[in-house]
């Protein structure tokens, strides 16, 4: 049956179950046994075989996982007695699950277990049995089964399944709903037992059929029992004087007075705010000092609460009276700061100055500043008592706070650490690169960075967005690559084997072997080439060359027309050199003839006749630039920062540091709402006057930003002196409350205040994130409905104008956030201008029942005489109201859409509350 959005159907099946032959009869002349022919291949042969499918008489309990919401709640104190309890199960065939039969043509099924509710009472016992899986239900006298049982014969009427779409939605996109969409189904029993107010209930989910509950109870089940359908009771006068069931799950309730949502709801009436809200007289005549003359006796002061009627305004304070006071309190919080410029004055304990240390400054109405917050706040006496509040808030829960800021400094606690060993690293890599790395030369520098080269990169001066690698401009460079390479590097080291050698043997050490390589070379084309370059013509081509230097050419015939080299020899590497000093002319040795022989041929090799050479334009590498900017990419004061930055990203967050590694000073944060803090002191000092509110009103706040300032500069203040106290890694700046109102229902989670260093020369008052006093109305709700109903939507819609008459449109605000007051009080806050609420067309505020969470019953008064369950085989009474497409008594799902309680709304208009 269609209803709004969601349809109910009166039975679901799935898999093979959905292939069941028989009927239900609604009887026990039926059989618990369901055989299914299956037919497969085997060795390409058809076989069949029948599959027998689980039946009630297998089943001991259930996945609890299985149920989605219990109505009432387990522990509901004041459920409607006009209403039916229910059970929720996620699967939508799930109470048809081991039935063995199919639906008959009316849509009727019975389910293999069913919800009943039987009122505690001397004779009712649920226990727990060890040797079984669940709870066993006993009702003995003086306990009345038949009246605390349903009839099983019904059972197919308080069962259904309930599916989320289109009211116009066709049996294919339910099939598909089924099948896709497990989300928007659910399988839902109902107990129609008309319950009694003030009553307290026990909800229990027990099995329908005979064989169910022997399984259940552990008892033996025969093959005569299988071949029938028994119910697992009987009722009116066949019930039975004793009975014992298995309990599949449980729950308890307890009943309240009659009223459901539509009569509580009819109760509220919309009322101003009277005039004794909204604050408290405050006595000002006995501060703990002198007055001055201008305080007349018994003078007071309004002191407001966090929230204020629309129309309240603070208490006027004579300019001459507030003067007077205020210098009194002045000279004395300001005289601690005032004395410390002597070095010989003792230390002085005064009132505290709240804020100070955000607002770094230490003495408020100074002549010639500005009024800010701070002053605002330490002289007018009504916002001191609210700053000490929260002075008092701290101090009573410092232990907790304590716990959680330490729990919070876990982290940071390793990232200091790590700072720490950076500085140690700073302080001994510093060291080293001004007495090691600055003092070498050029050359020994890029020798001993060539590991790193490639690693090493900075931008061009004609490029700066371009970073070049210290590799790449080697490579663009007259400097060969392999002479900054591993090999190289062991083979001319000044120090290494070779060089020794070579001193051994009387030369000189390698060295500046960089420098040498580096010269600059200009690109030319050589003319008429007619063979391979040689030296003449590259040194002929080269310019800013030595004019020491000169290379002759290296062709065969030059080779073969050298003069003799008597004195030539080729040794083997480790043997001593031959001491010579005088030269000898005579003819080749063996191994110089050799040597020119290898020579010749090899020039015949690499010089065949035409062809050509081209230089390459190659410069000098910058040295002395190059050491430069390596020296700078390698100073530890930027290198172990920037590698200490990839591990904690925070490093250079610190503006009140000079050394970004320092340890970071830590912040805690506390997200709770902490108007519940001060709820939990006096519920005066949220809206004072409370009690002078009727019951069952409606009515209008506003959002007093002067006291909430006020009260979380007080929790930071004391929550800094406490961190102070406990060493806790921290200045004494940091915010760490800025969440007043509970904002978890709205979304999102947007502080009620910025961070407090940040408010600079603002008034009190006008730091509040949400925009102001005047961005936020409060709907005030007193009365039952909402404790009894706190799933209720509340939310505010514009009104538009319908033949001249407002009704509420589709525009829509949610809350922003949400709070309660005892005993029955409820306080939603609109980010909503007055002006604007109050207006024309203005806006509505709406009070809904909750539609995602449909209930059963029918309404207050309604008689259905003496009996303990509502039947559908009696007619209904005349008040019950039939829709025209439905019918009583049909299948389960025209009783869920006969019993289904709409949801109630109301829309009360903000100019009804003003």
């Amino acid at each position: 049956m269609p209803n709004a959005n969601v349809i109910f159907l009166p039975w679901a099946r799935q898999g093979a179950a959905a292939n069941i032959p028989a009927t239900d009869t609604l009887t026990a002349n039926q059989s618990s046994r369901v055989a299914l022919p299956v037919q497969f291949q085997l060795n390409n042969q058809p076989v069949n075989m029948p599959v027998r499918l689980f039946g009630p008489g297998e089943v001991t309990g259930l996945d609890t996982h299985q149920i989605v919401r219990t109505d009432p709640r387990n522990g509901t104190v004041d459920f409607e007695p006009n209403y039916f309890a229910a059970i929720e199960f996620d699967r939508p065939d799930f109470p048809w699950l081991f039935t063995p039969t199919k639906a008959d043509a009316e849509g009727r099924l019975r389910p293999w277990l069913c919800l009943m509710v039987v009122k505690k009472q001397p004779g009712v016992t649920l226990r727990t049995d060890r040797i079984l899986s669940q709870s066993v239900l006993e009702i003995i006298a003086p306990a009345r089964p038949g009246d605390e049982l349903p009839d099983l014969s019904e059972s197919w009427a308080w069962t259904h399944t309930q599916l989320s779409c289109q009211a116009n939605a066709t049996p294919a996109e339910l099939t598909d709903i089924l099948k896709k969409r497990p989300e928007l189904s659910v399988s839902r029993l109902l107990c129609p037992r008309r319950l009694q107010p003030s009553t307290e209930y026990l909800a229990c989910v027990v099995p329908t059929f005979e064989l169910g509950r022997k399984a259940g109870l552990n008892l033996p089940i025969m093959p005569a029992d299988e071949a029938k359908l028994d119910p697992a009771w009987l009722a009116g006068a066949q019930a039975p004087a004793n009975v014992k069931l298995p309990v599949y799950y449980h729950w308890e309730f307890r009943t309240g007075v009659e009223g459901d949502f539509e009569s509580l709801v009819a109760l509220l009436a919309s009322r101003p705010v009277p005039p004794e809200v909204g604050k408290r007289p405050m006595d000002i005549t006995h501060p703990g000092f002198p007055l001055p003359p201008q305080i007349p006796n018994g003078a007071t002061l309004g002191l407001e609460g966090a929230l204020q009627p629309l129309n309240s305004t603070p208490t006027d304070w004579p300019v001459n009276q507030r003067q007077a006071f205020q210098g009194e309190l002045k000279k004395i919080i300001n005289a601690p700061a005032q004395i410390a410029t002597d070095p010989n004055s003792t230390p002085l304990l005064a009132p505290p100055i709240y804020g100070r240390w955000h607002a770094a400054r230490n003495q408020v109405g100074i002549d010639g500043t500005v009024p800010t917050w701070l002053d605002d706040l330490n002289l007018d006496p009504r916002h001191r008592v609210t700053a000490g509040i929260g002075t008092q808030v701290i101090q009573e829960q410092q232990e907790q706070l304590m716990a959680s800021a330490w729990e919070q400094l876990g982290e940071i606690e390793r990232a200091n650490q790590r700072l720490r060993q950076a500085q140690l690293s700073v302080a001994v890599n510093g060291s080293l690169h001004v007495r090691v790395f600055s003092r070498l030369s050029q050359d020994a520098l890029l020798q001993v960075i060539a590991p790193a080269q490639a690693r090493l990169a900075w931008p061009d001066a004609t490029a700066p967005t371009v970073k070049m690698t210290l590799q790449q401009r080697i490579r663009v460079t007259a400097v060969p690559a392999q002479a900054v390479s591993s090999p190289l590097r062991r083979l001319a080291r000044p120090r290494g084997v070779i060089s020794r050698r070579i001193v051994t043997q009387g030369g000189v050490r390698t060295g500046a072997l960089i420098s040498k390589l580096n010269i600059q070379i200009i690109a030319k084309t050589l003319p008429n080439p007619t063979g391979l370059a040689t030296f003449n013509q590259v040194s002929e081509s080269i310019v800013n060359l030595s004019p020491n230097i000169r290379y002759e050419n290296a062709t065969d015939s030059a080779v073969s027309t050298m003069r003799g080299r008597p004195l030539f020899h080729i040794l083997s590497e480790g043997d001593p050199m031959p001491n010579v000093t005088v030269r000898i002319a005579g003819p080749d040795s063996a191994d110089a003839t050799n040597f020119r022989k290898a020579a010749i041929a090899h020039l015949a090799k690499v010089n065949p006749a035409k062809i050509g050479f081209i230089f390459a334009r190659r410069l000098a590498l910058p040295a002395t630039d190059v050491q430069t900017a390596v020296l700078r990419r390698l100073n530890p004061a930027l290198t172990i920062k920037a590698r200490t930055r990839a591990f904690i990203p925070n490093v250079d967050n610190q503006p009140s540091q000079v050394d970004p590694l320092e340890p970071i000073l830590a912040v805690p944060e506390f997200p709770q709402p902490m108007y519940e803090a001060l709820r939990d002191l006096s519920q005066d000092f949220l809206l004072p006057g409370l009690a002078f509110i009727p019951p069952n009103t409606v009515t209008l706040l506003k959002t007093n930003a002067r006291f909430i300032e006020a009260f979380l500069v007080g929790l930071n203040t004391e929550m800094a002196r406490e961190l102070l106290w406990r060493d806790f890694p921290t200045d004494q700046r940091g915010t760490y409350f800025r969440q007043f109102w509970d904002t978890r229902g709205s979304g999102t989670q947007q502080p009620d205040i910025g961070f407090i260093h940040g408010w600079g020369n603002k008034t009190l008052g006008s730091n509040v994130i949400s925009g102001g006093v005047d961005n936020q109305l409060v709907l005030l709700i007193r009365g039952e409905l909402l404790r009894r109903y706190p799933t209720a939507v509340i939310y505010a819609a514009k009104a538009v104008m319908n033949n001249g008459r407002r009704e509420p449109g589709t525009e829509e605000r949610y809350p922003v956030f949400r709070g309660t007051l005892q005993p029955d009080v409820t306080f939603i806050g609109f980010n909503l201008p007055r002006a604007e609420a109050i207006g024309n067309p203005g806006w509505f505020f709406v009070i809904q029942e909750q539609p995602t969470e449909p209930r059963f019953g029918f309404d207050v008064g309604t008689d259905f005489g003496v009996v303990s369950h509502v039947s559908v085989k009696a007619a209904p009474p005349a008040v019950v109201v039939i829709p025209a497409n439905a019918r009583w008594g049909k299948n389960s799902a025209h009783m869920a859409f006969i019993t289904r309680q709409q949801p109630v709304r109301i829309a009360i208009h903000a100019t009804k509350m003003v």
